[in-house]
């Protein structure tokens, strides 16, 4: 009996001695990894840092010009010197080609607007309006909150920071733009009577807007010279008279600086249409 109690207290020493030991193994592992995450580099922040304010963030940019419409920003000459090297035969007026440059003599005059790429209503691919008075062309333009283009205003949309006689060059071209067509003589009698539609449609020799590619100014407005004799607002003091810019399809001035001032504001004809102005926008 005696035995049998020591050999029991020896084997429950034994179970003891394996826990402490075991015990302490789990212990010496959680000191370890204790260490190790107290050594280990605290993870980089990664957040990306919030974008930099920025006025352009706050303010959208707002564009000089409405759809539609080309910025001109140039100064426009009062008086130049156009030397023609190649007059047009008679009976025709005009020059089929002038020396370059074009030399200012005058005053300048900054300015800075918005003009109609295209022939009123300002379509490409559209025939532009005719039988038009100026009345009409002012009463369209305020519809759309624009204005009849001043004359000057078209004349540097035209010629561009050059000086150009011709919206394309210096050189008279019946290809760049529609001009030169010889069209049936008009019938006046007929045009001023019932048959009235009938007979600007034998006469009518207009082409779309923007048919010509190199009917374009530097400025990058269409269809200038040629094609239809466009309404601008006289700014010589005539009173009640517009101002007709640009000639039409025929074998007329067709050049940038030349007006023809006689038509009081209500003369409507088969080939008078007109664009709009307007001021740019302030720049920022």
């Amino acid at each position: 009996m005696g035995n049998l109690y020591k050999l029991g207290a020896i084997e429950e020493r034994r179970r003891m001695g394996r826990n402490v030991t075991g015990l302490s193994l789990r212990l010496l592992v959680l000191l370890i990894a204790w260490v190790a995450l107290r050594a280990a580099p605290a993870p980089a922040d990664v957040t990306p840092p919030a974008p930099a304010f920025t006025l352009a963030m706050a303010v959208p940019v707002t564009p000089p010009c409405a759809e539609g419409m080309v910025l001109v920003d140039g100064d426009y000459c009062d008086e130049v010197e156009q030397t023609c090297l190649n007059e047009r035969p008679k009976p025709h007026v005009g020059c089929l080609q002038f020396q370059s440059p074009t030399v200012c003599t005058g005053t300048q005059t900054h300015m800075r607007y918005c003009i109609d790429q295209y022939e009123f209503p300002n379509h490409a691919g559209e025939k532009p309006a005719i039988m038009q008075s100026w009345y009409d062309a002012d009463k369209a333009c305020r519809s759309l909150h624009k204005r009849v283009c001043k004359s000057h205003e078209w004349t540097l949309a035209c010629e561009g920071p050059d000086r150009l006689p011709y919206p394309y060059g210096y050189t008279r071209d019946s290809k760049a733009c529609h001009i030169d067509e010889y069209g049936p003589m008009i019938n006046e009698e007929r045009f001023y009577s019932v048959d009235k539609d009938k007979e600007i449609e034998r006469i009518d020799r207009r082409e779309p807007s923007g048919a010509r590619p190199g009917c374009v100014s530097p400025y990058g407005v269409y269809d200038l010279t040629g094609n239809i004799d466009e309404w601008t607002t006289n700014e010589t003091g005539i009173p009640d008279h517009g101002a007709l810019k640009g000639g039409n399809w025929g074998e007329w001035r067709n050049a940038c600086r030349p007006v023809t001032l006689g038509h009081a504001a209500w003369f409507r004809y088969y080939q008078l249409g007109f664009r709009c102005c307007t001021d740019a926008a302030e720049e920022p």
